[in-house]
């Protein structure tokens, strides 16, 4: 014998009235102790009148995480990776070593982002001549691919012979295609991986 449910009443979302609207609406007031500092005063008022005036794009030059939250993207009529400079011509700079606690190291970053790609599929990340990142970009940019990867899929290895070869870890791979961004001969061929493979965001 089937169990007999007996029907349940419908269910009614219970909805509190909404307040009658004063005339002309209520002018919200926001009360902080934050003070704007530094060159924030200005980058503000410089915003406000960008937004004042309708202008679409609008860019904010400073120091990230100091206090400005409006930021837009500078339009320019050339390729970024035109812009790479050689490594004769710039300062190395010393970057300090992951805390673990702010900062972290790019293979943990890695782990978090939750990036996986099958050991079968074909290489999403080819090169389109493959003597060009050691005759130029090692030669020439010191190796930028293995500094702008945040996903440390590029890495300059030995040879046996003590000759120098770029090591692509495709499995490593974030899909923020900078590299295809910022090669300076525009050689590393991008395509999307099979089998919808990549990073996995909780909560995108």
């Amino acid at each position: 014998l089937r169990p007999v449910f007996e029907p349940l009443p419908e269910f009614t979302p219970v909805k509190p009235p909404k307040p009658e609207k004063s005339d002309g609406g209520r002018r919200i007031v926001s009360v902080s102790p934050f003070e704007p500092k530094g060159d924030q005063p200005k980058a503000i008022a410089e915003l406000v009148a960008g937004v004042n005036a309708h202008e679409r794009d609008q860019v904010l030059l400073g120091v990230t995480g100091s206090g400005k939250t409006f930021t837009m993207s500078l339009k320019h009529n050339f390729a970024d990776h035109d812009c790479l400079k050689p490594a004769a011509e710039c300062a190395p700079i010393a970057y300090p070593k992951p805390d673990g606690q702010i900062s972290f190291d790019k293979l943990s970053s890695v782990f978090i982002s939750n990036t996986n790609h099958e050991e079968n599929q074909p290489i999403h990340l080819t090169l389109r001549d493959a003597s060009i990142p050691v005759a130029v970009n090692l030669a020439t940019y010191a190796g930028p691919e293995a500094r702008y990867c945040p996903a440390g899929v590029y890495e300059y290895v030995k040879n046996e012979d003590a000759s120098d070869r770029l090591q692509i870890n495709a499995q490593n791979c974030v899909h923020c295609k900078t590299c295809d961004i910022k090669d300076p001969r525009q050689n590393i061929n991008w395509v999307v991986p099979e089998g919808s493979g990549g990073p996995n965001y909780p909560g995108m």
